[in-house]
């Protein structure tokens, strides 16, 4: 992916609902670890997508795949660290330095709901990512100015 980050808009393609939740349920590995047992992804794999949503000379789209796949990551990562260890917030706090407010808004947003459900299971992941990333109701900048100044940077 690190290799691939100049020209990841060229990669970045729009399906409908049903064929996104499909390809984002072949490419995650699963839901919260500690309710599935699948395994974290590893922190080269987080820095990638990471890396591709900072600003670059095409900005994503909330519904290209590319984004969608990178919320879903680094949101089952941060939903993970906060069950387990302040390393991995600490990490994540690194990582996401120098994303856009939106963007962190997301990946705090899918957290969230992953983390209130009960299962925890790779399907809430990727329900939570396309609820919250296809619904142009719940973007940061159409929330009221009291959220927006909360996620200001």
């Amino acid at each position: 992916l690190t290799k691939l980050h100049p020209i990841l808009n060229l990669l970045t393609i729009k399906e409908d609902r049903e064929s996104m939740h499909s390809s984002l349920m072949q490419s995650v590995s699963g839901g919260l670890p500690s309710l599935d047992a699948s395994r974290r992804d590893p922190s080269s794999v987080l820095d990638a997508f990471a890396a591709a949503l900072k600003k670059r000379d095409r900005e994503l789209s909330r519904e290209d795949y590319i984004y969608l796949l990178a919320i879903t990551v680094l949101s089952r990562n941060l939903a993970s660290s906060s069950q387990r260890c302040e390393c991995g917030l600490e990490a994540m706090k690194k990582r996401l330095a120098g994303i856009s407010s939106a963007v962190i808004y997301d990946v705090f947003q899918v957290s969230k709901l992953l983390l209130e459900s009960a299962a925890g299971t790779k399907e809430n992941l990727i329900r939570a990512t396309l609820d919250t990333c296809l619904n142009s109701s719940s973007y940061l900048f159409l929330q009221d100015v009291d959220e927006q100044n909360k996620w200001a940077w």
